[in-house]
């Protein structure tokens, strides 16, 4: 099929992924901007005075202070949306906010420090309007350069899902649009004009496309273009969408757009209703994995003693390996391998796996010791090191007993929203051990569920604090 004029008009712009605006390496280059303009401005002023040296260092630390205030603009004036898309007409009113905001900044910086009187009306005109020019046309320019850079060293943004029926122009541009300087864009389509018996093997399809693709991405988002959906199809996916672990969007067309709210995000030249929003930001999340890091890092070595007494235990009073190994799912539902003391005389791993039950034979005695006591998780914490697991999260489970209750509880797959945890919020409840019913387990996803929706670093803490005094309860462990 032909593209017609609309979807010419959308395709000839320049379009690049909001978050590469805000990539390590953009910044970089914009901090670099910044202190090479502030310095070709000032010079002129420097050797009229006489002194290039002091005059050189003064206009690049004026530049280094309008760069941090810059970047910190960035970040308030950014695309709301996390996988949001820019074009170049928006790039460059950003350029304008940003600039003028990050003057005004300085002027308030250098007021309350008295230091305004230091500062050139002259330099900051010579600053302010031939470099407004100058960042303009970087940032229309420059941006979607930047963009590939990324994309050649790896730096991927999380991958972006696109559900739509690529037979309409208006999913085909948008699924253009989004892919400017990406890494990764996964397309899983549908026909939205068939029957609807076809429709019902269509929509099963498309469920299971689209649970597949989220559990083997990264960091994933989803967008649900709803061009040429009828009304009943398109409650139907958005149902489907309300119960996957990651943020989720739906963008309509671009007539319908017009009358949304000033709550909805905007993509680009579209906009997206959220469906679904990510417990956590990225600067959040960056936080997390740096407090994961630094206290993960921490526990390891002060517990080292631990265990290798525990280790030296297990040695001596049962035959087979220290570590227990067994593949559970992760955030989004990726499975990986997670690290424990061997505390039975078996080791399961496969699609029938027994919980643990009070008085369970399997259970040596050395093990018996650690679970009670929690120290058979310890190792976890190479896990956390890792990046598979969080000290603070949902308790991932076997990849056996995921597959079973997400039959038979619902929006089960939600505690996956967040990565799972050492720790976490249903086990400072009590609730850890056996789940010999399905009732047992429907409380511990409830806890879990809410933690993956309101998750916060103050939450963490107050987490970690009360696990201390759950161990020492011994509630459960068997």
């Amino acid at each position: 099929m032909g593209h017609d004029a609309g979807e010419r008009s959308t395709w000839s712009r320049s379009y690049v992924a909001a978050r590469d605006l805000q990539s390590p390496l953009q910044m970089f280059s914009d901090i670099l901007f910044v202190l090479a303009w502030s310095f070709m401005a000032g010079l002129p002023f420097a050797a009229a005075k006489g002194d290039l040296l002091f005059g050189a260092v003064t206009h690049l630390w004026n530049g280094l202070v309008i760069a941090v205030v810059a970047l910190v603009l960035e970040r308030a004036l950014g695309s709301t949306a996390p996988t949001g898309v820019t074009t170049c007409t928006s790039r460059v009113r950003q350029a304008f906010k940003v600039w003028t905001c990050a003057l005004a900044g300085f002027l308030f910086c250098e007021f309350a420090l008295k230091a305004s009187a230091e500062v050139s009306r002259l330099y900051l005109v010579c600053f302010y309007a031939p470099g407004l020019i100058a960042f303009g046309l970087w940032r229309a320019l420059g941006a979607s350069q930047i963009a590939r850079l990324n994309k050649m060293m790896g730096a991927t943004n999380g991958t972006l899902v696109v559900v739509g029926d690529r037979t309409y122009a208006t999913v085909r541009a948008f699924l253009y649009e989004i892919a400017m300087g990406r890494s990764s864009v996964v397309m899983v389509p549908f026909k939205a004009a068939v029957t609807d018996a076809e429709w019902q093997k269509e929509h099963q399809r498309v469920a299971n496309d689209l649970f597949r693709v989220v559990h083997s991405a990264n960091d994933p988002a989803v967008y649900l273009c709803s061009s040429g959906l009828p009304l009943p199809r398109l409650e139907a996916l958005c149902r489907d969408l309300s119960s996957v672990p990651v943020g989720s969007y739906v963008v309509p067309d671009p007539a319908i757009a017009g009358f949304a709210s000033s709550s909805a995000s905007v993509i680009g030249t579209r906009v997206a209703f959220e469906l679904r929003r990510p417990p956590l930001s990225d600067a959040q999340r960056l936080a997390k994995r740096g407090v994961d890091l630094a206290l993960g890092a921490i526990a390891l070595v002060l517990l080292a003693p631990v265990m290798v007494v525990a280790a030296i235990a297990l040695k001596l009073d049962s035959a087979g390996p220290i570590f227990f190994r067994q593949m559970r799912s992760g955030q989004s539902g990726r499975p990986f391998r997670i690290f424990k003391f061997r505390t039975m005389n078996v080791l399961e791993d496969g699609p029938e796996i027994r919980q643990a039950e009070r008085d369970d034979p399997r259970v040596t005695r050395v093990g018996r010791f650690l679970r009670a006591s929690s120290i058979d998780e310890l190792p976890q914490l190479f896990n956390v090191l890792r990046g598979e697991m969080s000290l603070v999260g949902p308790r991932p489970h076997a990849v056996a007993h995921d597959e079973r209750y997400a039959k038979l509880i619902a929006n089960y797959e939600l505690r996956q929203q967040v990565k799972p945890g050492i720790t976490g919020w249903a086990q400072i409840h009590g609730l850890r051990g056996e789940t010999a019913h399905v009732e047992d387990m429907k409380q511990r996803v409830s806890f879990d569920i809410w933690y993956a929706l309101n998750a916060s670093l103050l939450l963490d803490f107050e987490i970690m604090a009360r696990t201390v005094f759950e161990v020492c309860h011994w509630r459960k462990a068997y």
